[in-house]
């Protein structure tokens, strides 16, 4: 099958149509403007989410072209209040508290531009978020005040015990000394023993 340029183009602007539309489902604002005008891709207009108290404005050109708010949420005008009139060039509506955790539907009711065109677009209103004011800082409370430790009392070093001159060696150092000695006495005959045995 041969793709012509136009319907390649087609098919691009449809994707992308679809991308946008994607995108704005996560669009959350506090004012939003929108081109009211009929849709190439007939499809209809991106659902957004904005906040009871906001305002959205619809751009318009043209005297074939009204906003209308449908309690139907559809294409339905049951019920519809008229928010702009054909050649007013701009309508605003503000979203009440009522209207929280709701769907809002807004559509053009001219000859069949809602259903053939995709002039009809959903917002989801929600609560304001709360207030960011700074709130005062909580006061900060004196720590107790600790008694400064007390320096333990300095005791003197007493110098060792020195011998008096002349004085002999006392009885366990002479004992250790008297036996490394018969210790080194019984490695030397160990030693001749086996130079000895060797020899024989």
């Amino acid at each position: 099958q041969v793709i012509l340029p136009s319907q390649n183009s087609s098919i691009i602007m449809f994707k992308l149509s679809l991308l946008l539309s994607f995108l704005a489902l996560f669009n959350v604002s506090n004012g939003e403007i929108v081109g009211w005008q009929l849709q190439e891709s007939q499809l209809p207009y991106a659902p957004i989410t904005m906040f009871a108290g906001d305002t959205i404005t619809f751009q318009y050109p043209g005297e074939n072209i009204d906003v209308y708010l449908h309690p139907s949420g559809s294409c339905n005008d049951t019920g519809a209040e008229l928010v702009g009139a054909g050649g007013a060039g701009n309508a605003t509506y503000t979203f009440k508290d009522s209207q929280i955790d709701t769907n809002v539907t807004f559509a053009c009711q001219y000859w069949n531009y809602c259903e053939m065109f995709g002039m009809i677009i959903d917002v989801l209103v929600l609560e304001p978020p709360p207030s960011s004011s700074p709130t005062s800082a909580p006061s900060k409370t004196a720590a107790p005040t600790m008694p400064a430790p007390t320096a333990a009392p300095v005791v003197g070093s007493t110098p060792p015990p020195t011998a008096a001159e002349g004085a002999p060696d006392t009885p366990t150092n002479r004992g250790i000394e008297t036996e490394s000695g018969a210790a080194s006495t019984g490695a030397a005959v160990s030693l001749l023993l086996s130079a000895f045995v060797l020899l024989m």
